[in-house]
């Protein structure tokens, strides 16, 4: 369970760095619109779950619930 969880926050922090570099990109090359807007929710909502995967395994690490 622990390996899973720290295996989902990784993924979902690579996903993470994928999307925010598409989002530079965008905004370098076209500035905004509904697919910079698209790619920066997709970015965060990564780097949430990436977060909280990380801090559920956290808390296991430490023998909480």
């Amino acid at each position: 369970m622990k390996q899973t969880l720290l295996m989902n926050a990784g993924l979902n922090f690579l996903f993470f760095l994928l999307f925010f570099f598409l989002l530079v990109q965008s905004l370098k090359e076209s500035g905004f619109s509904l697919l910079t807007l698209l790619t920066a929710l997709i970015a965060s909502y990564d780097f949430v779950q990436a977060t909280r995967h990380f801090m559920v395994y956290w808390n296991i690490r430490k023998g909480g619930k």
